[in-house]
């Protein structure tokens, strides 16, 4: 259950730390940022939508055998483990790293979209173990 709080706080965090860049983007009229390698961001994204996927699939197919639960849940938290990491570096990118607002916009709205569904992934994983 440490495991579920640390991960629930996190996601908090990573929510209210997305949406202060947000409000603070919306304040921000520079269309002039230093331009910046994508490239880590890019694979990034990759590891992250390629867990999402494997994710999904388990939670998808949740098996009724209880000892085939607990295998798919604990395949599902290796994958948890290995793309939280990423999903808080994924978010924390900053804005110099766009070479205008405009991009760095589209970006919030992809990051928020991706920790929105983390965060059902997550919550999806935890009704899982707990039979709910």
């Amino acid at each position: 259950m440490k495991w579920l709080a640390h991960s629930l706080t996190l996601l908090s965090a990573l929510l209210l730390t997305t949406q202060a860049v947000v409000a603070e983007q919306d304040s921000d009229h520079s269309d002039q940022h230093e331009h910046a390698d994508h490239s880590g961001h890019s694979d990034q994204l990759l590891v992250l939508l390629n867990h999402k996927i494997a994710l999904q699939k388990l939670q998808d197919n949740f098996p009724a055998d209880v000892e085939q639960q607990g295998q798919n849940l604990t395949k599902q938290k290796r994958l948890l483990d290995k793309a939280l990491p990423v999903l808080e570096a994924y978010l924390k990118i900053p804005a110099e790293r766009y070479p205008n607002t405009s991009l760095y916009e589209q970006s919030l709205h992809n990051r928020s979209a991706m920790l929105q569904d983390y965060a059902h992934i997550v919550s999806e994983f935890y009704r899982q173990l707990i039979g709910g």
